[in-house]
């Protein structure tokens, strides 16, 4: 009789342990087909850590390192939101790629070629670094990742979404944080405000960066760009040899915001204001105003150059696509390259207009009736690379060439300009000119068609003028020549100064903020200067001293280091018709404006003009 063999007694099939090559494929064949909402994970995950790597690296130079950053405070949240977007959009065709392949491969290239762009978008923030060295490093963190991700492909998928959640947890919190800090902070501040005549008026203080008083028309210009501010002009008082203190944007501003002049505020190309002064917001605050900055220039009228002191909101960006992209290095790459000259656009992305400035002032307002306030509007659509809108963009650049020549106008050389380039950069800025009036002359129909026009002082100047080739030299902060500090000054102010009045004596823009308390008849000690009242009024005989200054040269220099200030800083004076120009090297120049207003003729080294040297010299030590 056959034995019956049972289950339990049947022979056993040899078992041999798999290779590592086996197990790996194991875990591949087991989990690995990579699906769309994987690589997207996985893109999510590096987008965001990129950009939070962008956030810490600002957040280091500006708290940590004290540095300017030239970033808002908002890129902590918008350049993880950007990034996390802009990677969720790379994720999603690299993810139907490795779906579509079916095979571990497509993932692994996915994976390789999304952390190759977090690590170079990283990277970007380290200029000083080699290409070559950051072609290096980009290569071998997407190897090391990628062959992570091969090994462990469940882990990976579940890292990437725990992180990925994690981060945009992190990104809305601090979004939150920061905006609603702002108008819990806001509210409190306009709260606390000591009650205010509400017969008082508002103050507007609009400053047009980077025009030169022989612009408008009502300074001389014959080809009428400005008939909106030269009409306007008229119902007060034109200076028509008003000086800024300063030919560039910060210690001018600081000045206006101050009335001290530049070498008592440490604002520079580097450092912001100092902390001591105390600035017309903070008086008009502390005298029950409600206060608000609305900025164009998003380097150096921000808030960390110290401005935005005495502000209950100070507005610098928004929340356009544009802006989040500029959040980003790449994005600023992107802008700061040739390719979008070669596509047609030439004009500054993250620029803020006219239109922008006076919509969010006006909505301000609006928003804060029955209490008198003060508000400073900075527009920059004058400032290089010139860029007006449709329709005031007559004379726009003709191809590549000329879009490149006007979007890098600050830094290329211009030994080899022809004149044909120098007419475009020339008429381009008329056109902006043309675009600023425009929208200046709609903010006036809005505040007259809302009852306010009457019952507002509105201050209209300049931070600084432009050079376009007088004494060879191109755009500001590099002389103190009259196309830089030769600046327009309008104060109107109806029951408060006359109207169609000309004030031809030399006055400083360093005394606006005595203006304006005198015209609203508030004291302030820590506020210095002298009313300007004084000069329309007759009250005053003898010429004031109008100090301006240049401490340091800009760092990028706009001619190549052949301008006045590499010579070290310079200081000048002007008193009556003459004005005095001295360098730290001891050059030293002097002009008489009524007889040379190009300031061509220099009488400093003349025998007969010795006295008249003596005279500013004095005057300028006295001054500072």
């Amino acid at each position: 009789m056959s034995a019956t063999i049972t289950p339990t007694e049947a022979p056993e099939t040899p078992v041999h342990p798999l290779t590592e090559a086996e197990t790996r494929w194991t875990s591949l064949r087991s989990g690995a087909r990579w699906r769309v909402r994987d690589i997207v994970w996985i893109a999510a995950c590096i987008g965001l850590a990129a950009g939070w790597i962008e956030s810490l690296y600002w957040c280091a130079k500006s708290f940590v390192l004290g540095g300017f950053t030239y970033v808002h405070e908002d890129i902590f949240w918008m350049s993880p939101l950007a990034h996390l977007v802009a990677f969720v959009i790379i994720g999603i065709p690299l993810g139907c790629v490795a779906q579509r392949a079916a095979h571990p491969v497509g993932g692994m290239f996915s994976i390789v070629i999304l952390t190759m762009a977090g690590a170079m978008c990283a990277l970007l923030l380290f200029p000083q670094l080699h290409f070559a060295a950051q072609l290096v490093l980009t290569v071998g963190a997407a190897t090391q990742l990628g062959r992570w991700c091969e090994q462990h492909p469940l882990h990976a998928r579940k890292v990437a979404r725990r992180s990925s959640i994690a981060l945009v947890g992190l990104t809305a919190v601090t979004a939150v944080g920061q905006v609603g800090f702002r108008l819990a902070i806001e509210h409190h501040d306009l709260a606390a405000l000591s009650p205010a005549d509400s017969r008082k008026p508002d103050v507007l203080l609009l400053v047009l960066d980077t025009v030169r008083a022989d612009a408008l028309g009502a300074y001389g210009a014959t080809d009428d760009p400005t008939p909106n501010l030269d009409e306007f002009a008229r119902r007060g008082v034109v200076f028509q040899q008003a000086s800024s203190t300063a030919s560039w944007t910060l210690p001018a501003t600081a000045s206006m915001m101050t009335g001290r002049l530049p070498g008592e505020l440490s604002a520079d190309w580097l450092t912001p204001m100092s902390e001591s002064p105390r600035t017309l917001a903070e008086t008009l605050r502390d005298n029950g105003y409600a206060t608000a900055g609305f900025v164009a220039n998003y380097k150096y009228a921000t808030a960390e150059t110290g401005l935005a002191r005495g502000f209950a909101r100070y507005d610098t960006h928004s929340y356009t696509l544009e802006e989040f992209v500029g959040c980003t290095a790449l994005g600023r790459a992107l802008f700061f390259s040739r390719l979008l000259p070669g596509l047609g656009c030439y004009s500054d992305p993250v620029r803020r207009s006219a239109t922008d400035i006076n919509n969010r002032y006006l909505a301000w307002a609006d928003a804060h009736p029955g209490r008198p306030h003060f508000a400073f509007l900075n527009y920059l659509d004058a400032h290089d690379p010139y860029a007006a809108p449709a329709p005031f963009n007559v004379h726009r650049p003709a191809g590549t060439d000329e879009r490149s020549l006007m979007r890098f106008w600050w830094f290329i050389s211009r030994d080899s300009l022809t004149s044909s380039e120098k007419d475009l950069a020339r008429n381009a800025y008329t056109d902006c000119l043309r675009y600023l009036d425009d929208e200046i002359g709609r903010l006036i129909d809005a505040l007259n068609a809302r009852g306010r026009l009457d019952e507002t002082i509105i201050i209209i100047t300049a931070d600084h003028g432009e050079h376009f080739g007088e004494h060879d030299l191109w755009l500001h902060g590099n002389s103190l020549y009259d196309p830089l500090v030769h600046v327009p000054l309008m104060v109107i102010a109806p029951g408060h100064a006359p109207s169609d009045e000309s004030i031809a004596a030399p006055v400083s823009t360093a005394d606006l903020p005595a203006t304006v308390l005198d015209l609203l008849d508030i004291a302030d000690a820590d506020i210095p200067g002298r009313s300007l009242a004084g000069v329309w009024s007759g009250a005053e005989t003898e010429p004031r001293a109008v100090i301006s200054e240049v401490v340091t040269p800009p760092i990028t220099p706009p001619c190549q280091g052949a301008s006045p200030i590499f010579r070290g800083s310079m200081q000048s004076v002007r008193l009556g018709d003459l004005k005095y120009i001295r360098n730290e090297d001891g050059g030293e120049e002097l002009f008489n404006i009524a007889a040379d207003p190009d300031e061509l003729t220099n009488l400093a080294a003349q025998p007969e003009r010795h006295d008249d040297l003596q005279r500013m010299r004095a005057a300028l030590d006295q001054a500072l």
